[in-house]
C-alpha cells in the first residue's frame, strides 16, 4: 500500500517538510521515489517526530 505524503516548502531557497511518512517502517517504491524527488528539488529535507532507530536511520537513508 503506498504512503501518501505532503511536501511543504519551507523557505523560497531551500528546504522542505514531508509528512505523512513513518520512518520506522519499510517504504514502498513510489514513496522513496517522491521523498528522493524533493531532495533534489528541495536540498534540505525535514522529518518531523520520528522515533526511529539508529539501524532504521542508516536503513532509510
Amino acid at each position: 500500500m503506498a504512503t501518501t505524503l505532503s511536501i511543504r516548502k519551507l523557505h523560497d531557497s531551500l528546504g522542505a517538510e514531508i509528512l505523512g511518512v513513518d520512518l520506522s517502517t519499510p517504504l514502498d517504491p513510489d514513496t522513496k521515489s517522491e521523498i528522493e524527488s524533493a531532495w533534489k528539488s528541495f536540498g534540505v529535507l525535514v522529518f518531523r517526530d520520528q522515533n526511529i532507530s539508529d539501524a532504521e536511520h542508516v536503513a532509510f537513508s
